[in-house]
């Protein structure tokens, strides 16, 4: 239940403003959201390569402040084909297993 909850603070902090990010109020996509009306993200277009720089190093910081704590060992963000990294060096093999 820890590591779900890390991954989605994380995965929530890769955010950054800008136009081509549509929101939404959560209760408008599913009349039972317990959400209510907290603005969720309801389409992401083609970002430039800045607002992504922007979002992922949010990311980065959000997972940095976890594994400071000692709550994760490391995290791989991605978006739109942007890659960064935190934490030890893990390496993924090809069946999604860590080596």
């Amino acid at each position: 239940a820890q590591a779900d909850v890390a991954a989605t603070l994380i995965a929530n902090a890769v955010d950054v403003d800008h136009e081509r990010i549509g929101r939404g109020p959560a209760n408008s996509l599913s009349d039972d959201s317990d959400l209510d009306d907290l603005p969720v993200t309801v389409k992401v277009g083609e970002l430039p390569s800045d607002a992504i720089d922007r979002a992922l190093f949010a990311g980065l910081a959000c997972a940095h402040a976890l594994q400071a704590r000692g709550l994760i060992f490391s995290a791989y963000l991605s978006l739109q084909g942007h890659l960064k990294f935190a934490g030890a060096d893990v390496r993924l093999s090809a069946a999604g297993g860590t080596t």
